[in-house]
């Protein structure tokens, strides 16, 4: 059984950044494509009721995303560090682990979202036909939190496994199924909110099958066999423990999303929720963009930090930064060239027009200095420092609260799309020095370890 990761001496950091990253990218792209095709969707056959119903309803999901990025990424960064130290054994019960967190963390996730949902819904505002479909929506999930998890979770591990194209695939392929079912059960037989949560839950019940099938057959390197399989509880502490970061960013980014609603409802209305939601969906793109960078990056770093080889990582870190600011700045000058057009796709409202065109406008301009602060978080988790990963995550969520109480009472609904750029700016003027000098004290100890090279 191989564990080594295809790290090439002759080969330029910079191809094996993007060999690892573009399948990750893209895999993430062709996700956002299939949650904005959920919105578009959701937006002409269902209304702007139904936009404004998902958006509340995210918050509740949020929780099921945000554990399986904490699983998937940071079991994967476990699985990477054992792989670079050649520790083939313990990288396959790492994996294991990884499958016991997804499970048994989907069952918790039942009962959170089964009690949790109605009180999170009103807390934001809801009500009458918004909160009906919001809580149809979520008994799917409820239902079966378990196929959100894993499908989060489990294109990670294999990418961690050497495979990332065949990640991107089982990716690509949920995707294309969701898209196809959205279309059957939302418009053909009319099932609205339900029928594309329902397209959802198949297409992840698809990547969680795909990714057993893989770890069982010969094709995967850390091949699960009963001479490894062995559930090992503190390999399952430590992948939570490194991947807290990403649970805490998005649960921080439900906990906003729904601070953001119950604003809206207050000094806008339902028209200004469902703009929210268009305009969350237009970020998707670029979000899950960075969050590809993220994962292509993080097997790389993972695996020169077990390695004990921190030059590289110095290098990547600065060109997956590059890639992530100059992507941000480019998709946002794109989506305000002609707003209204891009939010035609989803609702023709006037009321949402205006009020999504100011989101784009306002709430995106800070949006390439939230895909940095994410690759900060997703550095200290591959190098195993999750305790800085999480501080960088909670500062991300603390910052914006005082924002977000302050700027509507003075500016209403524009100082509402104002907070997030707002806190991005001064959380990044703080961090981002601090990062840079953890950098050079890595580079500096690399300098003196004799195991250290420069590749």
């Amino acid at each position: 059984m191989s564990a080594t990761i295809s790290i090439d001496a002759n080969q330029s950091l910079t191809r094996q950044f993007w060999k690892n990253a573009m399948p990750a990218i893209v895999a993430m792209l062709v996700s956002g494509i299939y949650v904005i095709t959920d919105g578009i969707f959701i937006g002409q056959y269902v209304g702007h009721q139904g936009l404004a119903a998902v958006n509340m309803a995210y918050p509740v999901l949020s929780l099921l995303f945000g554990i399986g990025l904490m699983v998937g990424m940071g079991a994967g960064a476990v699985v990477s560090i054992f792989r670079g130290e050649n520790q083939a054994l313990k990288a396959a019960h790492g994996v294991v682990s990884a499958f016991a967190l997804i499970f048994g963390c989907g069952a918790i996730a039942t009962a959170a979202l089964y009690f949790g949902a109605e009180p999170v819904i009103g807390l934001q505002g809801g009500n009458g036909d918004t909160m009906a479909m919001a809580i149809d929506y979520l008994a799917v999930f409820a239902l079966f939190s378990i196929a959100p998890i894993a499908a989060t979770a489990i294109p990670m591990l294999i990418r961690n496994d050497d495979s990332p194209t065949l990640a991107t695939v089982i990716m690509v392929t949920g995707a294309l199924l969701n898209i196809g079912l959205n279309a059957l059960f939302v418009v053909w037989l009319g099932w609205g909110l339900e029928g594309a949560a329902i397209a959802t839950v198949i297409a992840n019940l698809l990547v969680l099958l795909s990714g057993v099938y893989y770890y069982l057959s010969k094709h995967a390197s850390i091949r699960l066999t009963r001479d490894n399989f062995a559930i090992k509880p503190n390999l399952m502490l430590r992948s939570l423990v490194l991947g807290s970061s990403l649970l805490v960013m998005h649960l921080y980014g439900g906990f906003v999303v729904a601070l953001h609603n119950g604003l809206f409802m207050e000094y806008s209305g339902i028209a200004a929720v469902s703009a929210y939601a268009v305009v969350g969906y237009m970020m998707t793109l670029y979000y899950l963009f960075s969050q590809g960078v993220g994962e292509g990056v993080q097997p790389l770093v993972s695996f020169f930090h077990g390695a004990q080889k921190a030059n590289p990582i110095r290098k990547l870190v600065f060109l997956a930064g590059k890639v992530v600011l100059f992507s941000g700045l480019v998709w946002y000058a794109l989506l305000n060239i002609d707003p209204a057009f891009g939010i035609g796709l989803f609702n023709s409202d006037t009321d949402v027009i205006r009020s999504a065109s100011l989101g784009l406008a306002v709430h995106l301009s800070g949006m390439f200095l939230d895909g940095l602060l994410a690759l900060f978080a997703v550095y200290y988790m591959s190098v195993n420092q999750g305790g800085r990963a999480l501080a960088v995550s909670v500062s991300n969520m603390l910052v914006q609260l005082p924002f977000l109480y302050w700027l509507p009472k003075y500016f209403g609904e524009i100082g509402i799309w104002a907070a997030m750029p707002a806190s991005n700016v001064i959380l990044v003027a703080v961090i981002a020095p601090l990062f840079w000098r953890d950098l050079k004290r890595a580079q500096q100890q690399a300098q003196l370890s004799p195991q250290s090279a420069v590749i």
